[in-house]
């Protein structure tokens, strides 16, 4: 069987899904696919009762020894009640000694996260008529679906938001689901006691990326300048501006950067794009924003947001020293060739 995504949530709730042995997501959209994986495992281990094994590998760690993932997905344990083997990065031809694996009857329960495959493929063919298999179609999405996306989510956690606010995020953001649900629980977390979202609340994520030091912080980050990158960032600690203020306008500034280039790419004047910017950028920093809408590709920008993001959350769930951390990390991100 197949579904999409916008279902997935529905479809772990029922029967069927606890019954699954395998699951593969596939598609382009590496937003949907992280927020599947979650969801998937979520479901999975739900029960607390059960402790769970989860396995991870990189296809390439086991496409030349396919016998290594039969073994873990025939892995027993007297306490363990389940074993879950996640495949990350999988190609469309699989050898046929991998292919007889992933559709052996295993105790475990295997998760593939594949790259976007033909409609013909064998292997999605193979999954959709076998009643023990599931695939999980993650691909980009419109506009319209992010702001359902935004307003079925803000209404699932409870809060009452003004009629703009969906459409505010949603041309603030990437169309990448999971950009968009970090900031979603970032303004939830801001408003946690009212649960209620204004116009203005959204407004306040980016009313400050004029800052003229976090504008250099900004710059000399996108074009890789280390040295310049340091100086600027010990002068905004010096100024009392925390390690998180700047993760986020950086966050905020290639958001922008993103929405200009998909704006150019689809045909519209860069010159007319940058004056329907608000707030306004003027002289040397409309000149900066240009030549980085020249010199970067979409897939860096996208890339580079998507790492900013992966920062913030590694800094709140791993850090004792987040200070430190996240000027380590963003050091590592301005090194030629990272």
């Amino acid at each position: 069987m197949n579904i999409n995504f916008s279902t997935l949530k529905g479809f772990c709730k029922g029967e069927l899904a606890c019954k699954l042995k395998r699951w593969i997501l596939l598609g382009n959209e590496d937003g949907q696919i992280a927020l599947a994986l979650q969801q998937i495992l979520k479901m999975l281990t739900f029960n607390d009762n059960e402790k769970c094994n989860v396995i991870q590998y990189q296809y390439c760690d086991i496409s030349s020894d396919p016998q290594k993932l039969l073994t873990a997905l025939c892995t027993t344990s007297l306490l363990q009640a389940k074993t879950i083997v996640v495949v990350k990065n999988c190609k469309e031809n699989f050898p046929k000694e991998f292919e007889k694996i992933i559709f052996k009857n295993f105790m475990g329960i295997l998760i593939l996260i594949m790259e976007e495959i033909k409609k013909n493929s064998h292997i999605k063919s193979l999954a959709e008529n076998d009643n023990l298999s599931v695939v999980i179609k993650c691909y980009k999405q419109d506009s319209s679906e992010v702001v359902r996306y935004i307003i079925g989510y803000l209404k699932e956690q409870k809060f009452t938001f003004d009629e703009a606010v969906p459409y505010i995020i949603q041309t603030s953001v990437p169309n990448n689901l999971l950009v968009v649900q970090n900031e979603l629980e970032k303004l939830m977390l801001y408003k946690i006691y009212t649960k209620q979202i204004s116009k203005a609340d959204v407004e306040a994520l980016v009313e400050k990326a004029g800052d003229p030091v976090m504008n250099k912080i900004c710059y000399s980050f996108a074009i890789k300048e280390a040295q310049s990158f340091l100086e600027n960032l010990d002068t905004a600690y010096n100024c009392g501006l925390s390690y998180m203020y700047i993760l986020r306008v950086l966050q905020i500034y290639f958001r922008r950067l993103l929405y200009i280039k998909t704006r150019e790419q689809q045909g519209e004047s860069l010159t007319l794009i940058i004056q329907s910017l608000q707030p306004q950028v003027w002289g040397e920093l409309k000149k900066e924003l240009i030549k980085l809408i020249h010199d970067l590709s979409s897939d860096y920008i996208e890339t580079t947001l998507l790492q900013l993001v992966e920062i913030e959350i590694k800094c709140k769930k791993y850090s004792f020293n987040p200070e430190c951390m996240v000027e380590i990390e963003l050091l590592m991100l301005t090194r030629k060739g990272c």
